[in-house]
Formats: C-alpha cells, structure tokens, sequence
C-alpha cells in the first residue's frame, strides 16, 4: 500500500511552534489513553474466552495422546506404502520429522569436544572458531579519547556516528 507524503508547512516563530508542540503533547495522552483502552479491552476478551481456549486445548492434548502411538505402531495400516500421511472426511494426519539436533556424551564437556577435534585434521572441520570486532571496546574507546582508538579512527578503519531527533513528551500532570 502505498503511503503519502506529508507535506512540509514550515513553522512561523516560537509562538506557532510551542502551541504545535502542546498539540502534540494533546495527541500524544490521547493516543496513549486509546491504548489503554485497548488493552483493556483485550484483557475482557481474554477473561471471556481464557477458560474455553484452555479446555479446548486441554482435550485437544488428551486426543492427541491417544491417537499418537496408535498412529506410530499402526504406521503401515494408517498410511499409504512409502507415505508418511493419510486423511480423513474431516482432516489429515501424518508424522512429522523434527529438526536434527546435536548432542554429546555426558563424561565430555562442548570443550573437551573442541580440543579433540582440533588435534586430528579429518575432525578439524567440525570445529567452528569465530573471531569478531568488540564494537562495545570501540565505543568505549570513543568515549574515552582513547589513544588507541584514535590510531584506528585516523586510518579510517572504523568511524563512530551518532545521530540526533527531536521529541516532544507531554506533561501528564499539565493536560487541560
């Protein structure tokens, strides 16, 4: 969809500017009162069909636990040969595979893991090392007119940037 662009009306002087930003402060506790009133809202919905959500959903997982292993035991009766679904008048079922995941021996740490394969070649590839810039240390060094920092800065490696916006916020307590 596409959207229109406001048209820019410059501002007069300070007069015209202070009463558009306590409109915008006007706006601003409406908008946040119509909020409020949604989420009120929502939570009526919420009190008014929470129970009946959850039953459903409580004899959904019930049903579900009974036709499962059915379903897994009976796979060469509930699905065509070489197919993992079947159907009914009323819905299709199947057995999904899950993502792989990776797991490792008890007796041995992720690191324990890590040193082994490093040692021999062949295993070397499972082994991920991953290095990256501190953009917290840069900052810092920003921050702190650090020398080092400003080595990097001055061969152009790095540039730090900051933008500004302007805001308006309205006093709650001065809303007429």
């Amino acid at each position: 969809m596409a959207t229109r662009r406001v048209k820019h009306i410059p501002v007069a002087g300070r007069a015209e500017c202070e009463q558009l930003i306590d409109e915008l402060a006007r706006l601003e506790v409406e908008r946040q009162q119509k909020e409020v009133d949604l989420k009120e809202a929502h939570q009526r919905l919420d009190d008014e069909t929470g129970p009946a959500i959850a039953e459903l959903e409580k004899r959904i997982s019930g049903l579900m636990a009974r036709v499962e292993p059915y379903i897994v035991e009976h796979q060469s009766e509930m699905f065509k040969p070489g197919q993992r679904e079947g159907e009914t008048v009323l819905s299709r079922y199947g057995i999904r595979l899950g993502n792989p995941t990776v797991g490792k021996d008890r007796k041995y740490t992720w690191e324990q893991l890590c040193d082994t394969f490093e040692i021999d070649p062949k295993t070397r590839k499972f082994v991920r090392t991953k290095s990256s810039v501190d953009k917290e240390a840069l900052l810092k060094g920003w921050r702190e007119n650090d020398p080092d920092f400003k080595s990097i800065a001055d061969r152009g490696l790095v540039n730090i940037t900051q933008g500004e916006s302007v805001w308006v916020e309205a006093k709650a307590d001065k809303q007429v």
